[in-house]
């Protein structure tokens, strides 16, 4: 069997490189994935139980001191403290924008190297896979590349200069894109996840093998048991985006529901799991037009393998799309767990003729709903399957769904990697 040396961020590339990682093996292909160090929390929030299929090699990962961000009440004065803190923002904001190019990962690059020297020692890599961002992984993948001299394949999970929350300016972004060409321009293919992006990719890197891999679902995680509902359950799980996503036409469609008294107030209700609940506190807060919140639970963080119980036992998946018209390239990767949890989504928010609502016309997996009309029909429309099946909604099953399943995602990574190779 082949090998493939993958350099990941697991922290932030999760779902998406374990779950190409755990069926590469169905196509010849053994994967090693080498990621910094991970806390006990990322691996409790981040990583799934049959993750100890999978060889994971964890390294230490320098970690840059700014200065004391919060120093101790009882051992300093006030204008001290004040000042301190100041000084730490200052310090982190000018190496982060200045020396850390083009993250602070950069550091790690010194361990992940002294590591695969030793991985190289004792086995017999076929291939190199590289995941962003953050970056740095690319840059180093580049210098193994030098070293090894086997095929590299560098995964855009993220953009890089061409992202569309780049933090530095245009100054920096100018010499950076040279510094990002300069990187990959020995990289043998690159992938990355949706059509817009493999079109940005190919006219930036002037490379025609730029491939097409989306993020997507693994089908055991999906298989998880759930049991009917007493009421009609609509969710959303993860973090939502202020200034990039719209909440609120979710909240409204239902309110007006339930004010016409289409849909009764205690039968229904909206469920949402993350780290930004705050977002819809403040929305509910400044909006006086809405008649009762009864019906809105804001809930803390899960871990992913929870959050997919929530998305099963749900009748309804909420999807806020991107609201950006300059890059409908970019996907939120929750609508492939959505997709595995075969319930319907309602996608919102946007501006039509993107991805996502290609994906969801493909697999009829759900509904793109413009506006709060559309929400609301949409609603009752499901409403009616729920009480007509005695609290469930049909769950979703056909072929165009399973070709988003990381099984079937990791048969075309694997097919990359042996044309690479051949």
């Amino acid at each position: 069997m082949k090998k493939v040396l993958v350099l990941a961020h697991l922290g932030l590339a999760s779902p998406r490189i374990i779950g190409l990682a755990k069926y590469l093996s169905l196509y010849g292909w053994e994967a090693t994935i080498l990621t910094p160090r991970m806390s006990a929390y990322q691996k409790k929030m981040f990583l799934f139980p049959d993750c100890k299929n999978i060889e994971i090699i964890e390294t230490p990962q320098f970690e840059m001191r700014y200065g004391r961000e919060s120093p101790n009440i009882n051992t300093i004065n006030f204008c001290s403290r004040i000042m301190n803190s100041l000084k730490y923002r200052i310090n982190k904001n000018f190496i982060n924008r200045y020396i850390h190019v083009p993250d602070p990962q950069r550091i790690w690059m010194f361990h992940a190297i002294r590591e695969v020297n030793r991985l190289f020692e004792v086995r017999n890599y076929s291939a190199l896979l590289s995941s962003s961002s953050p970056a740095s992984y690319h840059m180093i993948s580049a210098k193994l590349k030098d070293i090894y001299r086997i095929p590299w394949i560098a995964d855009y999970r993220d953009l890089w200069t061409q992202n569309h929350n780049y933090l530095y300016g245009s100054i920096r972004r100018y010499f950076e894109r040279k510094l990002e060409r300069k990187t990959l321009e020995n990289s043998d293919a690159l992938i990355t996840v949706s059509p817009q992006w493999v079109q940005k990719l190919k006219t930036f890197h002037r490379k025609s093998k730029v491939n097409l891999i989306t993020n997507g679902f693994d089908a055991i995680d999906a298989q998880l048991s759930h049991s009917p509902n007493d009421k009609f359950i609509i969710s959303y799980t993860g973090r939502i985006y202020s200034n990039r996503q719209d909440c609120s036409k979710i909240i409204v469609a239902i309110d007006e529901l339930i004010q016409r008294k289409l849909i009764d107030k205690d039968s229904i209700e909206f469920r949402y799991y993350g780290p930004t609940k705050t977002v819809i506190e403040s929305f509910i807060q400044h909006n006086s037009k809405l008649s009762s919140v009864n019906w809105i639970s804001l809930n803390d963080s899960v871990t992913r393998q929870q959050s997919y119980e929530i998305q099963r036992s749900s009748n309804i998946l909420v999807l806020f799309n991107w609201e950006d018209v300059e890059e409908k390239g970019v996907v939120p990767s929750k609508i492939f767990e959505y997709l595995g949890a075969r319930k319907p989504i309602i996608a919102t928010g946007g501006f039509g003729s993107d991805y996502v609502e290609e994906i969801l016309l493909k697999t009829r997996g759900g509904y793109y709903c413009k506006n709060v009309r559309e929400i609301k029909d949409t609603i009752l429309r499901l409403r009616g399957e729920f009480n007509d099946t005695e609290s469930s909604v049909t769950l979703l099953e056909n072929e165009k769904i399973k070709s988003y399943s990381y099984e079937f995602l990791s048969g075309r990574l694997a097919n990359l990697l042996n044309e690479l190779t051949q």
